[in-house]
């Protein structure tokens, strides 16, 4: 399942402009993971080696944990099983196309 919806919407704090995205806003794409390998060793260096070849924040969501998928150390951290369900997440028109690029990573 792959959606984005997106709204303007920023905070103005300390001199810095800010843009808010709430999680429902974001391009999201649920996957279930049929082969825990795809997130540990070369296969996690390849995703987050992918992740960083884009501008928008990528986070890998699972339960209540979220993580930067731009992190090595976060991707692991995962500890990926089969059958475990997770939600790639980004924002704006790169952050679908990056969503979707990532998930066939792992499906």
């Amino acid at each position: 399942m792959s959606f984005c919806k997106a709204e303007n919407k920023f905070l103005f704090s300390e001199g810095f402009l800010f843009k808010v995205l709430k999680e429902d806003e974001m391009c999201k794409r649920i996957i279930t993971i049929s082969n825990a390998q795809c997130l540990r060793g070369q296969s996690a260096i390849e995703f987050v080696q992918k992740s960083n070849s884009y501008k928008p924040s990528i986070w890998i969501k699972e339960g209540q944990r979220k993580v930067n998928a731009k992190s090595l150390l976060g991707v692991l951290s995962l500890v990926a099983e089969n059958g475990m369900s997770i939600q790639i997440l980004s924002e704006g028109n790169e952050g679908q196309k990056a969503v979707d690029e990532l998930a066939t990573l792992i499906t």
